[in-house]
């Protein structure tokens, strides 16, 4: 695992720098806090997801891949569950990202600096789910039919855009356990769907 890892990164080294161009880029949205710092949330890590684990899955698409990969002495599962660790590492980083920003912007701006940790849960089980959900159908059918997750992606961007600062306020008031428990689901549920995936 730790090999086809590492070949990856090799191979995906342009990619990897575009992701993370691309990712610190869309941050600066996080300089309008209330409406635009949720969506920062959102797509920073699904920005670096699509560059790194979807041009991942776009070269394993080709029957010249699929004919070398079969001949290494990896199993299928190993690759689902490679892009999965390498789907978290993006998340992470994207986040990181994000929230780096808008601690800058807060200096900047000269804003009351703070995060709220129901906001960073919620948006880190939105990108678990969009990157499941993705790689699921990757291995379910082929790198064709996943094209259309973008429209997910796109349809919560325009409800975070458009209802921002309602579902900002909602979630600040409620319960911190309540969002733990969201995020310990989405895991178990995560790692149930991809162990499927890989028996396919």
């Amino acid at each position: 695992m730790k090999n086809l890892l590492a070949k990856y990164i090799l191979l995906n080294k342009k990619n990897i720098v575009f992701g993370v161009l691309a990712t610190v880029f869309y941050s600066i949205s996080s300089f309008d806090e209330q409406r635009f710092y949720p969506v920062a949330l959102l797509m920073c890590p699904s920005l670096l997801f699509t560059f790194v684990v979807g041009k991942m899955c776009y070269m394993e698409d080709s029957d010249a891949t699929q004919q070398f990969l079969l001949s290494l002495p990896i199993t299928k599962r190993d690759l689902v569950y490679e892009k999965n660790i390498v789907s978290y590492l993006c998340i992470v980083i994207g986040m990181a990202i994000a929230n780096f920003m808008k601690f800058l912007a807060d200096i900047i701006m000269k804003r009351e600096f703070g995060w709220n940790i129901n906001l960073i849960i919620i948006f880190i089980v939105l990108s678990i789910l969009y990157n499941t959900i993705y790689i699921f159908l990757n291995y379910k059918f082929d790198y064709s039919k996943v094209q259309f997750t973008s429209f997910i992606l796109v349809g919560i961007m325009v409800v975070v855009i458009k209802f921002g600062n309602d579902i900002i306020n909602t979630i600040y008031a409620s319960g911190f356990w309540m969002f733990a428990c969201i995020g310990i689901v989405t895991i178990a549920l995560n790692y149930l769907v991809l162990r499927k995936t890989a028996s396919l």
